[in-house]
């Protein structure tokens, strides 16, 4: 097994269990502590754009800031690399594997959130996202929530080094895309998100 110095390890099987029942699982701490600090430090390298209002034809309210270049040199690309490599490994070791390809994260994204009602209303991130939507909070507190079956918001917990893995099409063999929301920003927020990108589905 290869030693990732970045992060720490999880449970394939368990977590496999849990996206299928919910849609999502937390890894809580699984970022390592210098990881996360170095991360947020490097934040203020990055261009960051704004995003307000509406979004597309859902009209999703968005209240965001947002950035998808990391320049060489800071830890952003080597986390995707190393994220990316422990997951289909996990993955690869269980018969089915839950994925339909390997995971490549091609579309990665930096968001940051400030003090607010509401972040990101509630919406479904769109099947061009397949298998498996990775998300790293790296600093700051709001509300994550997925809805049930029924239509009823469930708590997530997302803290600072945490790690959410949401199911996408294509996971399990199914197309659920768990629609969710965040709001009740607290404090500022900062999560590094990493997706799969298909450009045809």
């Amino acid at each position: 097994m290869v030693a990732f110095d970045l992060f720490g390890d999880f449970s394939a099987r368990d977590t496999v269990t849990e996206i299928e029942q919910y849609g999502i699982v937390t890894i809580a701490n699984f970022l390592h502590e210098d990881t996360r600090r170095t991360l947020l430090k490097q934040l203020c390298f990055l261009g960051w754009r704004d995003f307000t209002g509406s979004k597309g034809a859902s009209g999703v309210e968005i209240n965001v800031s947002a950035c998808s270049r990391f320049p060489e040199g800071t830890l952003f690309p080597r986390l995707r690399t190393e994220l990316q490599t422990l997951l289909n490994a996990k993955f690869a070791r269980l018969s089915p594997s839950p994925l339909s390809e390997p995971l490549l994260f091609n579309y990665t994204t930096a968001l940051r959130y400030k003090p607010q009602e509401l972040g990101m209303g509630t919406h479904r991130d769109g099947r061009y996202y397949i298998n498996l939507i990775a998300v790293v909070v790296l600093g700051g507190w709001a509300r994550f929530s997925v809805f049930d079956d029924v239509g009823r918001p469930v708590e997530i917990r997302n803290w600072p080094g945490d790690l959410l893995l949401m199911r996408g099409p294509g996971f399990a063999g199914s197309n659920i895309e768990p629609l969710h929301r965040i709001d009740q920003v607290t404090t500022e927020r900062f999560t590094l998100g990493f997706r799969h990108k298909k450009s045809r589905v």
